[in-house]
């Protein structure tokens, strides 16, 4: 019996008469891993390279405070004014790296633990445009539509986590924006959240609302249920002054970090897979010996978050086959350091939930999610090269990722599932088939997927039923939850608080529910 698949656990909860692949296993992560095209020689000559590069190139752009921080760790300035990091520092400095990481939800059962070979599907991409597939229109994202997407990625079981998947567009005030878009996402949801700030100061009064969130800030500390996915690097190898701001705030305040580069294969990032691994690590390596020098014990992810270039236009193309090979090698190389990563999977360049995004997003969760990443962004909902975000898509792709969970569990070989006995008994005593036998029951109920959004009915009843599509599936489905699902995590004192000393631009009637706004939605 595989040890992998013999370690997972049968989970018994069941949901609207229908199994998903989140039921079927144990909730803390499917264990993955298997996909393993990059052999220890590869990861050994990538990360030298990695280490070559942040030796002999270093960073550029970096601000003052960055700079004197990484020359007191033991960093240098070459005569180009870059900082460059010795390779014995960057070795001791991943030797401190924290080997797993649990992310908390603001309910414990929403927890996630980031070891190993354990991946989990989150959403992502700060879309700035939603999309209405049903009438093929798009317009921009608002700031209710964050909070109604979290809604959304609160009820669907197979998403994992919610990473901010809108920019709104509607809020006058710039300085507004970070402190509302971390409340839409962390009222919307229970689910740990990840969010990014574009003014690395207004992670000041993020962390004061949190806090009063929290119950306080001791337990806030105890119990982070918010990272900062910080792209402190401007790919290829310059710092990026806002957001180091943003990482030096969220390290003292005791939140999660995601260090993201995420440079594009041919445009930011060199043109070949490896060379792109290559830069990658080197721009991540660079930001982990910054984060472990404002603090040894700070929370850390590998956000390896490259991207590809169509090179016919330069414009990204982030459903394509190199997007899955690059995606995958991050996973590896997080392996090979073993330290807890994210990466992105799952980002259509089409811009409906149609044929072309199936194909996309199925083909990367099946690859990138055997490689045994932890956390796979933008999995859910994400159109147009990550520029359009659709509710019914993030309900197909929940489906998506349900079959691919599946996949990725595998299956037990072991005398109980040989059925030698079972074949035995059918062949020789009756009936001929397996239909009604207690085993097909028992395991009916706990070993298969049941599809919510797909129709499995034959052509007559299919025809019988209006010829219903999956996306009309997908639209009542979203419908029905953002007319019933309203999260209460957050009760009405603690958001009265919040109001109160925070400039909260949602209306109370719209999170509390006496007045869901859907219309805009569809609008």
């Amino acid at each position: 019996m595989s040890a992998r698949n013999g370690r997972n656990k049968r989970r018994s909860r069941r949901k609207d008469g229908h199994s998903t692949a989140a039921e079927l296993f144990d909730a803390r992560g499917v264990e993955t891993g298997e996909l393993r095209n990059l052999s220890r020689r590869d990861c050994d000559r990538i990360h030298e390279g990695a280490l070559d590069v942040l030796e002999t190139v270093g960073f550029g752009q970096a601000p003052d405070f960055t700079r004197d921080r990484l020359l007191k760790s033991g960093c240098f300035e070459n005569e180009a004014g870059r900082i460059c990091f010795p390779r014995a520092l960057v070795e001791d400095m991943l030797s401190q790296a924290n080997r797993s990481l649990v992310l908390h939800g603001q309910e414990p059962r929403h927890d996630i633990e980031l070891r190993d070979g354990h991946t989990y599907f989150s959403t992502g991409c700060g879309s700035v445009r939603v999309v209405n597939p049903q009438q093929k229109t798009v317009r921009d994202m608002l700031n209710i539509d964050v909070f109604n997407f979290a809604r959304l990625a609160d009820a669907l079981d197979n998403i994992h986590m919610f990473h901010r998947c809108g920019t709104p567009t509607d809020l006058p005030n710039p300085d507004d924006v970070d402190v509302n878009l971390c409340y839409a996402c962390v009222k919307g949801t229970a689910k740990h959240v990840s969010s990014s700030w574009f003014d690395g100061d207004n992670l000041l009064p993020t962390l004061e609302m949190l806090h009063l969130i929290a119950g306080g800030e001791s337990k806030w500390r105890a119990r982070p249920f918010v990272t900062n996915t910080c792209t402190f690097v401007v790919p290829p190898l310059n710092f990026s002054p806002e957001s180091c701001i943003g990482m030096e705030h969220s390290i003292r305040g005791g939140m999660p970090v995601q260090l993201t580069s995420a440079g594009q294969m041919g445009a930011t990032a060199p043109a070949t897979v490896a060379g792109t691994l290559v830069q990658t690590m080197a721009e991540v390596l660079g930001g982990m010996v910054y984060a472990l020098a404002i603090d040894p014990h700070a929370k850390l992810l590998m956000g390896t978050w490259p991207m590809v270039s169509d090179l016919r236009t330069g414009a990204a193309t982030t459903g394509s086959a190199e997007q899955a090979l690059v995606s995958s090698g991050s996973c590896q190389m997080a392996r090979y350091y073993g330290i807890p990563n994210g990466t992105i999977s799952g980002i259509s360049d089409s811009k409906l939930p149609d044929v072309q995004s199936g194909l996309e997003k199925g083909i990367q969760h099946a690859y990138v999610g055997n490689s045994g990443g932890n956390i796979l962004f933008c999995s859910a909902g994400s159109l147009g090269t990550g520029l359009g975000c659709s509710q019914e898509g993030m309900v197909i792709d929940n489906e998506i990722i349900g079959v691919a969970l599946r996949t990725m569990a595998g299956f037990d070989v072991s005398a109980d599932t040989l059925s030698v006995d079972i074949i035995r008994s059918v062949c020789t005593d009756g009936p001929g088939h397996f239909l009604g036998h207690s085993d097909t029951l028992q395991r009916m109920k706990t070993g298969f997927f049941y599809p919510r959004v797909s129709d499995r009915n034959s052509i007559k009843d299919w025809l019988d039923n209006n010829a219903v599509t999956m996306l009309d599936n997908a639209t009542q489905i979203a419908e029905q939850i953002l007319a019933e699902h309203m999260p209460n995590h957050i009760n009405h004192s603690v958001d009265e608080s919040v109001r109160q000393k925070i400039n909260i631009a949602l209306p109370t009637a719209c999170v509390h529910g006496s007045q869901v706004a859907t219309s805009s939605i569809q609008n």
